[in-house]
């Protein structure tokens, strides 16, 4: 549904040194001309209109009828004089008419001729150029015309007007136009400068980066944007829609999922059955009973699962069946970790204790895990990361996962973007109270 741009009669587009006033007859004109000639002209004296009399009658009659509130009548003269009006004057005054008069009849299409008619005259003021572009760029782009859109708000920005979502409309006037990359370059200017400004940067710039590089099939941007959204904007429904998109783009195996579906856990992302069902698939009651038994308990307590759903009731039976004999094994797991040089069984042990919430247990392995050969250092320092996150360790969390690279990078920024998100979160809450 495209939006109808419409303004005050004398707030939104009032034009500086210019009165709406009606303009002297021919006889009354040369009267005046010759009181002037016997004046010295002074160096501030603003240049006589070019305005001929076929012109000035029938706009003298639509100024009557535009002061009475007489819409028809001003229509039918303002139609006399557009015949007529061949002079930059005249053109500029027969635009702001038509400016007064859509906004009188609510009509976005008068306005936006008006405007045009103004701004094409050439006698608009460098002071009124800005504003009357974004006018006439707005309406321009609420009835589709994008490429005229795209010029008339590019000349308000570069006069240093960015008000009225003057800046928006100009990026996604791109955008409409197909230029996808150009559209998401200008998007990211954009929010730089509002950052530098001073200024919060609205919530919608960032969802429309995600939207419009998603819409692109651009992977990596529709990812990046989805980071300065949740990093700028954390909540439950940015969370939950830059972690969806995520995770249904990359793919992940098992071991990266689960890693995710712990940060969509964190952040309260987990709001359908679908999101548990993929979260305790990925854990897996028969590896981690502990993980899965509170997670699916967590979905129930919730609302979210039904307990008597089939595939969660026999998940839930699994883990339960599990728990006693897989906590009992931690010891001696913990103990074959430190012997073996396999890394896997120092990393399957720690996973176990950060399932059960047990991270200083965990990390300890996860250390273990990571002096030994052939050790995936990427994942395990994830899950280093993971482990101190949830133990609410921030700044060991936060080394943790920037030691994180490969096909992990992306997850672990997520992850120290949530970090940053409780640092954020516990630091205002005290000057809040």
């Amino acid at each position: 549904m495209r939006t109808h741009f419409l303004y005050s009669l004398t707030l939104g587009l009032a034009v500086s040194g210019f009165a709406m006033t009606s303009v002297l007859l021919p006889a009354d004109a040369a009267f005046a001309q010759k009181k002037k000639k016997k004046k010295k002209k002074k160096k501030d004296e603003q240049p006589q209109e070019q305005l001929s009399p076929e012109f000035i009658t029938p706009y003298n009659a639509a100024l009557t009828a535009l002061g009475a509130k007489d819409a028809a009548t001003t229509e039918s003269q303002l139609s006399q004089a557009a015949l007529v009006a061949n002079t930059t004057d005249e053109k500029f005054r027969l635009g702001n008419a038509y400016v007064q008069l859509g906004g009188m009849k609510s009509d976005a299409s008068i306005q936006r001729k008006g405007l045009d008619l103004m701004l094409d005259s050439g006698r608009v003021s460098p002071t009124d150029m800005p504003r009357l572009s974004s006018a006439s760029g707005r309406f321009a782009y609420g009835a589709g015309d994008y490429a005229l859109a795209e010029s008339r708000l590019k000349t308000a920005i570069d006069g240093g007007y960015y008000g009225d979502n003057t800046e928006l409309l100009y990026v996604d006037s791109v955008f409409q136009q197909g230029r996808n990359e150009e559209g998401l370059q200008l998007l990211e200017a954009t929010v730089r400068r509002i950052q530098q400004s001073g200024a919060a940067v609205p919530e919608d710039y960032y969802r429309r980066g995600v939207r419009r590089a998603y819409n692109a099939k651009n992977t990596q941007a529709t990812t990046a944007w989805s980071q300065k959204w949740v990093a700028a904007y954390p909540n439950k429904t940015s969370w939950r829609d830059a972690l969806v998109l995520f995770r249904d783009a990359s793919g992940f195996g098992s071991q990266t999922n689960v890693d995710l579906m712990r940060l969509m856990r964190a952040s309260n992302a987990l709001v359908s059955e679908r999101d548990y069902a993929e979260y305790v698939e990925n854990a897996d009651p028969r590896r981690l009973p502990g993980e899965v038994l509170s997670i699916i308990e967590e979905g129930i307590a919730k609302g979210t699962l039904k307990s008597g759903d089939e595939f969660f009731g026999e998940q839930l039976g699994m883990a339960r069946s599990r728990v006693a004999e897989d906590r009992s094994s931690l010891a001696s797991g913990g103990a074959s970790s430190r012997s073996s040089s396999n890394p896997r069984i120092a990393i399957g042990t720690a996973d176990a204790y950060l399932g059960y919430g047990e991270y200083a247990e965990a990390i300890a392995l996860y250390n273990v895990a990571l002096e030994k050969p052939g050790v995936d250092s990427d994942l395990v320092n994830t899950r280093i990361g993971i482990s101190n996150a949830m133990a609410g360790n921030w700044d060991a969390a936060k080394g943790a996962f920037a030691k994180v690279g490969g096909a992990r990078t992306d997850l672990a920024k997520f992850w120290l973007i949530w970090v940053d998100n409780q640092v954020a979160a516990s630091a205002a809450a005290p000057a809040a109270g």
